[in-house]
């Protein structure tokens, strides 16, 4: 900071139009002019009253200090170190089964990654209230805090339940894509980035943002792949090394380039959680597992009783059902029976099997906590798409409300929805496009008519059959 020197005194001048320091050196002799000193463009800084008054006065001392407040704004006062305490952010974090039962409300299904999360964050924010608490003590033991890694099939609910947790606690959020992540100069976003994004997420909040929320979505395609020409694999290791710091805890530079200020954001207290789905994670764990026994003697595995029983079923009900609807359920029955052996085989994670498929021991050494998702089956899916606040059907029902239509789906149209949106693997997401492509003709054919009614039914869904309108007549129509 700088300061003006007047006959070995301190002054701080405040600029009228910013109130901001002025950055002054000189040395004031008695009848000197202050405009001729060597202060750049000075006339630009002060008013030419204020310069005036300053070329007559012999000393600042002969002005009273009233006088040199009303010039350069209130006198400047040194900052209080007791005042500048790092403030905690959430005062009173809710119990962890408060937190469960608030992620149960919109996250189906999942309870045991419900239950660590919520653990995982309560200990988090009150091990920042012990720390602000018990800072100057030196015989408390060191709270280290517990990064989450969740591991599950796409459209689980992975980056929901971190997105719903952090409204919960209204603390800043951040989601960062690790694909965009590269190594520092090359093409692509820094890891620093992900602090600056968090920061602007938080208002340019210091405090907010030190104790924020980072999640790293698709940490999995960080894995180092062992590259067959021989090129660097700048989005894969690299980028894992650059993450140890920012996670452990580091100063990063961020700008504020409207008021051309520089800030330093300390990492160690933001919560970083990670997710990813880690295709062929389970392959690993499968040989890993694998009883090494041989001969007549060996026990048949749970997984050849599963296959058995399910080739069983599909034999005696292959008689009674048309082609489309036989190829449809035995490709369902196959999809369960791998999200069982799948779901099975991830349920026994080790830290040794995440280093197999390709993260760093420093890395996976640092994110300690790892919990996994189960696959949706057809009874969830059919919930997620019928709930009343943000179940997708939900949401069509509310919008074709505002052409005064209602919207109903009969229980077989539910479970052909829930049907084929199992069949595409994708999870909750699948729903979205087999509803609204089911209800292109219905939205097309609404807007502007004399329609209030349309029923949904498996047939709808499932043959690609009209729905059944009811006209303001009372009259059911059929289009054809």
């Amino acid at each position: 900071m700088f300061y003006c020197k007047f006959s070995g005194t301190k002054r701080h001048i405040r600029c009228h139009k910013c109130d901001e320091l002025i950055s002054v050196k000189h040395t004031h002799t008695a009848g000197s002019d202050l405009s001729n000193t060597d202060i750049p463009d000075i006339e630009g800084l002060y008013s030419s009253e204020l310069l005036e008054e300053l070329s007559r006065a012999q000393d600042l001392k002969s002005l009273d200090d009233k006088r040199l407040g009303k010039l350069f704004g209130p006198a400047y006062e040194e900052p209080n170190p007791a005042d500048e305490k790092e403030k905690v952010v959430i005062e009173s974090a809710p119990p962890p089964r408060s937190i469960f039962t608030y992620l149960d409300k919109f996250v189906q299904g999942q309870d045991r990654a419900k239950r660590v999360l919520s653990v995982s964050i309560y200990n988090h924010y009150k091990r920042l209230r012990a720390l602000q608490t018990d800072k100057d003590r030196d015989d408390v033991p060191r709270l280290d805090k517990s990064n989450v890694l969740l591991i599950g099939p796409t459209g689980s609910g992975k980056t929901y339940l971190f997105q719903m947790a952090a409204k919960l606690l209204d603390v800043p959020m951040v989601v960062c894509d690790c694909t965009s992540l590269t190594q520092a100069g090359y093409v692509g976003e820094d890891v620093e980035s992900v602090v600056v994004r968090l920061w602007q997420a938080a208002g340019q909040d210091l405090e907010r943002t030190q104790q924020g929320i980072i999640v790293l979505d698709e940490l999995d395609k960080l894995a180092s792949k062992r590259n067959k020409h021989g090129g660097k694999d700048i989005g894969g290791e690299g980028v894992q090394q650059s993450l140890l710091k920012i996670i452990e805890g580091t100063n990063v530079t961020v700008t504020d380039k409207a008021k051309n200020k520089t800030y330093q954001i300390d990492t160690r207290n933001i919560l970083f959680l990670a997710s990813g789905a880690f295709i062929g994670l389970d392959q690993i764990i499968k040989r890993r597992t694998a009883s090494k026994s041989l001969g007549f003697g060996t026990p048949m595995s749970q997984e050849h009783y599963i296959k058995a029983a399910a080739i069983e079923e599909r034999n005696r009900d292959s008689d009674t059902l048309s082609e489309t609807r036989k190829d449809r359920i035995n490709q369902i029955r196959d999809t369960e029976e791998k999200n069982r052996t799948k779901d099975r085989l991830l349920v026994q994670v080790e830290p040794r099997d995440i280093l197999d498929y390709g993260v760093i021991p420093e890395l996976a050494g640092r994110i300690p906590v790892v919990v996994t998702l189960d696959s949706l089956t057809q009874e969830d899916l059919m919930i997620i798409a019928n709930d009343k606040e943000r179940g997708v059907i939900s949401q069509l029902k509310e919008l074709l409300s505002l052409n005064d239509c209602q919207l109903e789906f009969s229980d077989d149209a539910l479970k052909a929805v829930a049907e084929l949106a199992f069949c595409k693997k994708t999870g909750a997401r699948a729903l979205k496009s087999i509803v609204e492509t089911t209800l292109l003709d219905a939205m097309f054919e609404i807007p502007g008519s004399d329609i209030q009614h349309v029923l949904i039914t498996s047939d709808t869904v499932l043959e690609k059959q009209e729905p059944q309108y009811t006209r303001r007549e009372g009259d059911v129509v059929v289009e054809q």
